[in-house]
């Protein structure tokens, strides 16, 4: 791997946790379940896990990529189930944010662009709420 490749995939999850934090932030502030660490943790993630597939694994990663993420998205539905079962209030916003932060961190490494436009107008539609 030359510098400039480490340099652009550097940007790309530098990228990717913008847009987590961007997403995140609003949730912090309404006191969500998951806040904005949550938020970057899993939009860095699913760039890890994009790099890794389009990079190094291109065989074996899809069932990486797809048990990972698939992972992750099931702990989002059983905690969503439960809150339905135990709070007055589920919120299913928050599920969606983490959702979406998994497909920011995954078009970051593809298209860094969209990515942000995204999360910034995810903000900017939370922000009315």
């Amino acid at each position: 791997m030359t510098q400039i490749e480490f340099y652009d995939l550097f940007l790309k999850i530098i990228i990717s946790f913008f847009c987590g934090f961007i997403i995140g932030i609003e949730r912090t502030r309404q006191s969500a379940q998951y806040g904005a660490r949550d938020h970057i943790f899993v939009s860095m993630i699913a760039t890890t896990l994009i790099i890794i597939y389009e990079n190094y694994l291109e065989v074996l990663g899809i069932w990486v990529l797809i048990i990972t993420l698939g992972g992750i998205i099931l702990f989002l539905l059983i905690g969503s189930v439960y809150r339905l079962f135990h709070e007055e209030d589920p919120g299913y916003t928050t599920t969606l944010s983490m959702m979406l932060a998994i497909v920011v961190g995954i078009l970051s490494f593809y298209n860094y662009l969209l990515a942000i436009s995204i999360s910034v107008i995810f903000l900017i539609i939370l922000s009315t709420k």
